[in-house]
């Protein structure tokens, strides 16, 4: 369940939280747990394209807070993210 009061970018991207949560539109929205099938298929992806991206120059980010939209703001926590 969000949290119903607006609050702002700069509060949120200073802010941590006991389980992720991500800024959607002024507000906190915290993420589902995941299950183990989940996690093992992250594992396997960060793995796998460790391995190819790596060699390449490329970074692979696990749980991340990356601003995807910036207007209105909304900032998600990715599962997997390759960066050059």
């Amino acid at each position: 369940m969000a949290i119903t009061e607006l609050v702002s970018v700069e509060e949120y991207l200073h802010s941590t939280f006991e389980h992720d949560a991500e800024y959607v539109d002024g507000r906190i929205v915290p993420r589902s747990m995941p299950q183990k099938p989940h996690s093992k298929m992250q594992s396997y992806l960060v793995r796998t394209l460790y391995q190819v991206a790596h060699p390449l120059g490329y970074e692979v980010w696990t749980e991340q807070r990356i601003r995807t939209q910036p207007k209105p703001a909304r900032y998600r926590v990715l599962d997997l993210c390759v960066t050059q």
